[in-house]
């Protein structure tokens, strides 16, 4: 059974990210941002406790980059940043 089927949003997602390196590696940044893309709408999905919505951000803001897509870029590297947030929350805890 795959993280898909069970609901586990944030692994599901963490698979995503992981096979988007290898698009960038390959330099198909196209693909990889497509993929990003697909992360960050499951990881939404997830736990709002776990950074993995920031890192899918992180991740495509250098597919942007790598497709000269500055505006796209500092868009998800601004979304990106909102883990900074999430580590203040859980300092505090």
């Amino acid at each position: 059974m795959s993280s898909k089927e069970v609901g586990a949003f944030d692994l599901w997602a963490c698979a995503l990210i992981r096979s988007a390196y290898v698009e960038l590696n390959e330099h198909r940044c196209q693909r990889a941002a497509d993929v990003l893309a697909a992360a960050r709408r499951v990881a939404s999905q997830g736990d709002p406790g776990l950074a993995t919505r920031y890192w899918a951000a992180a991740v495509q803001a250098e597919a942007f980059a790598g497709l000269g897509d500055f505006d796209a870029c500092e868009e998800a590297l601004d979304e990106a940043d909102k883990v900074v947030g999430l580590l203040r929350l859980l300092r505090k805890a």
